[in-house]
């Protein structure tokens, strides 16, 4: 099993979202982020849009990156809409 500390999800990250620009560029991303991740998302320009909710019993929240800051449109995970 992967430690936490080898830095592995800020490189898919980081690649998943290099490629999603290049994909359909100057897009929003929006995601529903599990609420003890949202800092790892803000380091990557994810803005909070919702107030805490639960799904599947986990406390989530819906993150927004916008246009023109390497986003996309494409819906990364579930979420409200």
């Amino acid at each position: 099993m992967l430690s936490r500390t080898t830095g592995l999800g800020k490189v898919l990250m980081a690649e998943a979202l290099r490629r999603t620009e290049s994909l359909v560029p100057g897009q929003k991303v929006k995601i529903a982020a599990q609420r003890r991740l949202e800092k790892f998302y803000v380091g990557f320009g994810f803005k909070t849009i919702s107030d805490p909710y639960e799904e599947d019993g986990i406390i989530h929240v819906d993150m927004i990156r916008e246009k023109g800051n390497g986003g996309s449109g494409i819906r990364v995970a579930g979420g409200r809409q």
